[in-house]
């Protein structure tokens, strides 16, 4: 949360420095409910939702700076793998 990347990435996309501890805390709480869906699937289900959103913002977030591609793949990566969660536990497969 505090080194020097994540510093310096919220500063090329333009966003104050405090939105670094929303984005963790969003993120704890994505992960929890992911750990809680081991016991409760559709609580991953809801927890694969808010994290793709989060990280479908953050793509466009890259975008909307310009950033090159490179930088929004890892992010897309998750966005894709959080869709694959939610489909998995929407269809019970």
């Amino acid at each position: 949360m505090g080194t020097k990347n994540h510093v310096e990435m919220f500063e090329s996309i333009e966003l104050p420095q405090w939105f670094r501890v929303v984005t963790v805390l969003v993120q704890i709480v994505g992960a929890a409910g992911l750990v809680i869906g081991y016991w409760y699937p559709a609580v991953a289900a809801w927890a694969g939702i808010w994290i793709g959103i989060t990280m479908l913002v953050a793509c466009l977030s890259h975008f909307r700076v310009k950033h090159p591609v490179g930088k929004a793949i890892p992010a897309f990566v998750i966005t894709l793998i959080a869709a694959t969660l939610v489909v998995v536990h929407a269809y019970g497969m």
